[in-house]
């Protein structure tokens, strides 16, 4: 026999109302799979991919250089970006119409950039 269940997932949702004989979780976890990609970075900013994943929820970005790179927007620089180290990982939430940048610190040297994305 069905039955209501309210339950509180987190401070960042509302209260789920389900009616059944299980409780339906509401999460933020990826429903639509991942894609990753690999993205040479150099003295001018790149996007990070080049393509965003349609509907994307989440981006995470590996460093595989030697070098470091700068994350930001558009317009990032070495002055400004936030510093990603060598072997450094990084991740965020980030819908698929907000575009990272980054910018490489090193002149003849393309930093290989490892890109997963999820949706």
């Amino acid at each position: 026999m069905p039955y209501p269940i309210i339950q509180q997932f987190s401070s960042n949702q509302k209260n789920v109302h389900v009616t059944g004989p299980y409780p339906v979780p509401v999460g933020d976890w990826l429903v639509k799979g991942i894609r990753q990609n690999v993205i040479g970075v150099g003295l001018t900013p790149m996007a990070l991919p080049t393509v965003s994943m349609i509907d994307r929820r989440w981006i995470s970005v590996y460093n595989n250089s030697d070098y470091t790179v700068y994350l930001g927007n558009a317009s990032v620089a070495t002055g400004d970006g936030q510093p990603l180290e060598a072997g450094a990982p990084f991740s965020l939430n980030l819908d698929q119409n907000v575009i990272l940048y980054a910018i490489g610190e090193a002149a003849l040297t393309m930093c290989d950039i490892r890109i997963m994305e999820g949706a």
